[in-house]
């Protein structure tokens, strides 16, 4: 599931940090790409919504946060 995320967005940088998540009722996996934007000193964060089947549904991002921000 992360690296078919990864590929919805290729040009992210080195520094990223994923996490993957699963709903088995919904059949769904959230995968959650922290970026660091080096030339803001912040972070972005991209959810992906894939299938079981490897099919993108829900692309979300938000950014950039501070490092005193958090997520809403």
């Amino acid at each position: 599931a992360a690296r078919l995320a990864l590929q919805e967005y290729p040009d992210l940088g080195e520094y990223l940090s994923v996490e993957v998540f699963r709903d088995e009722t919904a059949g769904m996996w959230k995968v959650t790409v922290e970026a660091y934007v080096d030339y803001q000193s912040t972070y972005c964060y991209r959810d992906i919504y894939l299938t079981d089947s490897g099919e993108t549904r829900l692309l979300v991002y938000e950014g950039p946060i501070g490092w005193d921000e958090s997520r809403k």
